[in-house]
């Protein structure tokens, strides 16, 4: 979250600089950088710290994204009756996102545009909104106008035990977990036991609490969840939601929607989760029919592969992997993605990948980790093997659009020829000028032919930089040359 807005922050900062012709200086941005910075000390950023540190940490994260906030929004002169929302993304996106709920006798001007009132996991009403297109790396306006809303007919068909939507077939159990998941174009089954099975397990480190999972840990994970509520929130054109209230543990409450989607193979759960356990990890499980040597973990600029056995002491001690927007198991011709918002640990097993949603270790902090949490993770199949489209999938998953008050389009800043190459970052020069930082990796693994990068304003001259932004060489934004896999690369544009 704090990341994404910052991230957000910078490229607002030099959209506007660029528009103006002015130098774009990040001076203000630098002291929520060290705020979120020092917070990210190995020590604090997994809770592992005593509570003094985390208390500290929890107050100073609140006030930066605070400040952030409160920042970003005095950038734009406010307006009524419409909202402007800023991809994050060097893409076009039409994905969903919701506002609070829109006054009945209002509807969208722009064509297109599919309003839908649901209820979120937490209980708030909202509307959902599809259809509305946002540029690369800029921003679309959405109107409101008054009418009348347009008779919504359900696109889904649920009869307690089966849900059928345009693309999937599912059946559920009698906890609400997925017992068949096929997908309807080409009949593939993907489940191989019951999916989003809540597993819990006792959690006590032999050396370092809050920090390890031991692999004894693995073998004592037993499903954990008591369905005590389940009710249908949203069923209309675009969107279904199944609302389910689990016990667990002891006294830990987990409240979730199962999203499906009209026009996606995308599951959805949004969750909120009353964590009040100590020494117990929480797992989210997918069986999956798929079989693979190895699964992809995402890390910073790339991912890592990992073996999906353990035949031997260094597999078995693979049995927890890193995992930050994705993780994908995907055979030559097929595959299944899970994508999370804020989760940084998963097991894989076979066909079974497993991602940890909480710990319980009470050392240094006695507290452990008790509290409340909102986080979303979702998984997706696809019909093909591996590409640069789960990455960016993880990234349109996480990296969710901005939605203010105003009435301020801007169109498409950057894109790239090159599906696997990412513009990840757009921020300011250090030292300001009349120049931006562009940051760019390469996200599939692959290498590249020459690679187009398209700005959409003029530019007076371009320079590859080192990580320090000290120009190295002059290039040419029309064939900068091939990326190696998993290359990072630094471009000064001036304008």
């Amino acid at each position: 979250m704090a990341e994404n807005l910052l991230r957000m922050l910078e490229l607002c900062l030099t959209r506007s600089a660029v528009a103006t012709h002015t130098p774009a200086d990040g001076t203000a941005l630098r002291p929520l950088w060290n705020t979120l910075l020092v917070n990210q000390f190995h020590d604090i950023l997994p809770g592992s710290c005593i509570a003094a540190a985390n208390d500290r940490s929890l107050h100073d994260m609140a006030e930066m994204l605070h400040t952030g906030s409160e920042l970003l929004r005095s950038w734009f002169a406010p307006a009524q009756n419409c909202y402007t929302v800023l991809n994050p993304l060097d893409e076009p996106c039409r994905d969903v996102f919701y506002l609070p709920q829109i006054a009945s006798g209002f509807i969208a001007q722009e064509p297109g545009v599919t309003l839908q009132n649901v209820v979120l996991a937490d209980g708030t009403a909202a509307t959902a909104v599809y259809g509305l297109e946002r540029p690369a790396l800029g921003a679309a306006v959405l109107h409101f106008v008054p009418g009348k809303q347009p008779a919504q007919t359900s696109r889904f068909v649920y009869d307690g035990k089966t849900l059928t939507t345009p693309l999937l077939q599912v059946q559920l159990d009698e906890l609400g977990r997925i017992t068949s998941l096929v997908t309807r174009a080409d009949g593939m089954q993907w489940a191989d036991g019951p999916m989003n099975t809540l597993l819990m397990a006792e959690d006590v480190s032999a050396g370092w609490d809050g920090w390890d999972i031991d692999a004894d840990c693995m073998m004592k994970l037993q499903p954990a969840a008591r369905l005590t509520k389940q009710t249908v929130t949203a069923d209309g054109p675009q969107e279904f939601r199944l609302h389910s209230r689990y016990e667990l543990g002891t006294a830990t409450i987990l409240e979730q929607d199962m999203i499906f989607r009209a026009e996606s193979t995308l599951v959805e759960w949004q969750t909120v989760l009353h964590w009040n356990e100590k020494h117990r990890v929480l797992k989210a499980a997918f069986p999956t029919n798929l079989r693979a040597k190895t699964a992809r973990h995402e890390i910073q600029f790339g991912y890592i592969e990992r073996p999906t056995t353990a035949n031997d002491t260094r597999e078995q001690a693979m049995f927890e992997r890193c995992n930050h927007r994705y993780t994908d198991l995907s055979e030559p011709g097929r595959g299944l993605s899970i994508f999370n918002d804020c989760k940084y640990g998963i097991s894989v097993q076979g066909g079974t990948m497993a991602l940890t949603l909480a710990k319980g270790g009470t050392r240094p902090d006695e507290r452990g980790d008790v509290g409340t949490y909102t986080f979303r993770y979702a998984i997706q199949p696809h019909a093909e093997g591996f590409s640069a489209k789960m990455p960016r999938r993880g990234m349109r998953f996480d990296r969710l659009p901005t939605v203010l008050a105003a009435d301020a389009p801007s169109p498409a800043l950057l894109t790239t020829s090159c599906r696997n190459v990412v513009v990840e970052t757009v921020k300011p020069c250090e030292d300001a000028q009349n120049a931006m930082i562009v940051r760019l990796y390469e996200c599939e693994g692959s290498h590249t032919a020459p690679v187009a990068l398209h700005p959409g304003f003029a530019v007076t001259a371009a320079h590859q930089c080192d990580m320090a932004e000290n120009a190295q060489f002059s290039v040419d934004l029309t064939t900068l040359a091939p990326f190696k896999p998993f290359e990072v690369r630094t471009v000064k544009i001036e304008y």
